[in-house]
């Protein structure tokens, strides 16, 4: 299963704060990373789950799906997601 990891990155001189959502095994190169801008406005969990969305748009994943939805969880440098999913699972 694929993770989306996100994180805050602070302003600086040259650009407002930000967020960065990317794939869990994202290498340089790879089209599995999004940053957006941050919205102080906003709830900052929430902005981080429209960072993930963005990057499931960006990568076609289609998480509107109502069989789809983002799981998060907290980590010490941002939040991590899966997805949840309906199907029974024989482990």
């Amino acid at each position: 299963m694929r993770t989306i990891h996100t994180h805050f990155i602070g302003p600086t001189n040259h650009r407002g704060a930000r967020i960065v959502a990317q794939v869990g095994d994202w290498k340089r190169g790879e089209p599995g990373r999004v940053t957006i801008n941050y919205d102080h406005g906003e709830n900052h969990g929430e902005r981080h789950d429209q960072a993930a969305s963005a990057l499931c748009d960006k990568l076609g994943w289609g998480v509107t799906s109502p069989s789809r939805e983002f799981i998060r969880g907290g980590t010490d440098v941002g939040y991590v997601y899966v997805f949840a999913c309906d199907d029974k699972v024989t482990l």
